[in-house]
Parts: structure tokens; C-alpha cells; sequence
């Protein structure tokens, strides 16, 4: 069984920390998506991070002295997260985990169809976490998700693409 790490790093070096890491031969993810961003009057599908600063560092065995020093050694990483010892995140965490990262593919936004005021999740990334939903922005096409990470919990904004009646079932 996988343990999985937290390294916190600099925003914007989780991909870099990543693949210092890979070629390390450990096994890293950073959960990434396709969101929509409106530039010069259109939305336009984007890659971006889904959490910030952070990079999950899965090892099948205890944390060494040796990965210790080899993880917190690269450049952007500031800490690895754990007091007062680095620990493995929970079992539930790593299952939302890999929800976030199935593969190494950024998520697809979810399609989200509304219904008097209310977000239906038709599918995505988004389904099996509808639970956790803290707020959806049909406007800025965000949904705001309640997610642990080492026993803190973060908000995080995951893409919705919004849904018409009219485009799930389309006339013949």
C-alpha cells in the first residue's frame, strides 16, 4: 500500500518538484484540471493547479532519512508537512486524493446542470464529491469543494461546465 506525503512548495514550482522527484524514481502527483477562464470576452480552457503549493509524494514503504533529506532538498520545496514529524496522509485522504489525480491527465470540468436555483453534478470529478460541495458559481464556473489535507481542511475550486436541459438530450 502507497503511503502519501504533503510536500508544501513555492505556487507555481509544484510541476518542477514533481518531476525532480519522478527522476528520483519517486512517485509524485500534482492534481491538476481544465478550467475555464474568461480572456477577451471568451472562455477559454486552461490547465491550472488544483491545490496551490502542494505536492503528494506517494512511498510503498516508511519514510526515510534518505528521501527526507532528497524531497526537502529540491528547489522550491519549503517544508514537508507534519508536526512534529512528517506523517502519511489518511486513508481517506489519499482516496480523495486519487479522485483528484486518476491519472496524470488534468480533470475535465464537471458538467453541472441547474435546477430552480440548485447545482445538479451530472458527471466528472465532481460527482463523488458532491457531499463536500461548499458553494457553486454557475457565473465564474467554479464549484468550491471541503477537502482535508493532513487534517486541515482546505477549500478547493474545482471547474464546473454548466449544462442546458436542452444540451444532455439533444433532438434528433
Amino acid at each position: 500500500m502507497t503511503r502519501w506525503y504533503v510536500l508544501q512548495v513555492l505556487t507555481g514550482r509544484e510541476l518542477s518538484v514533481r518531476d525532480a522527484l519522478a527522476q528520483a524514481g519517486v512517485q509524485a502527483k500534482v492534481p491538476r484540471e481544465l478550467a475555464y477562464i474568461r480572456r477577451g470576452g471568451t472562455w477559454v480552457l486552461t490547465e491550472k493547479t488544483i491545490i496551490p503549493g502542494y505536492v503528494f509524494m506517494g512511498l510503498r514503504e516508511e519514510l526515510t532519512d534518505a528521501v527526507y533529506y532528497l524531497s526537502t532538498g529540491i528547489p522550491g520545496v519549503v517544508r514537508l508537512l507534519g508536526v512534529p514529524r512528517p506523517l502519511a496522509i489518511s486513508k481517506l485522504e489519499a482516496e480523495r486524493l486519487y479522485l483528484l489525480t486518476p491519472s496524470d491527465e488534468p480533470l475535465r470540468p464537471s458538467a453541472v446542470r441547474f435546477v430552480d436555483g440548485r447545482a445538479v453534478v451530472l458527471d466528472g470529478p465532481l460527482k463523488p464529491l458532491r457531499g463536500r460541495l461548499v458553494k457553486v458559481d454557475r457565473h465564474r464556473r467554479r464549484a468550491y469543494v471541503r477537502m482535508p489535507v493532513q487534517g486541515e481542511h482546505k477549500v478547493v475550486e474545482l471547474a464546473i461546465r454548466p449544462v442546458e436541459a436542452s444540451d444532455e438530450h439533444p433532438r434528433k
